[in-house]
């Protein structure tokens, strides 16, 4: 199985112009920077840097949770039991 290799260059180098973020989606960031980006990533989790904005819904109303879904909800919907 062969890797992706965006970058054309044998390594996975990052194409000049190609948003990190969106590099890291197609597997051209090195799994050592990832590795690193998300221990950084829960370190500012567990320290309480990071907010979510977020709506619970009951699992019991699950069918309006998919219409709201469905609409565009402006949060993140988090099904509670």
């Amino acid at each position: 199985m062969r890797r992706r290799d965006p970058g054309g260059n044998g390594h996975g180098a990052v194409p000049a112009g190609l948003d990190p973020a969106l590099a890291a989606t197609l597997g051209a960031t090195p799994a050592e920077v990832r590795r690193s980006a998300y221990a950084r990533l829960a370190g500012h989790a567990t320290d309480g840097k990071l907010a979510v904005d977020l709506e619970q819904t009951r699992l019991e109303d699950i069918s309006g949770t998919w219409e709201h879904l469905k609409t565009g909800a402006s949060r993140k919907l988090v099904v509670m039991p």
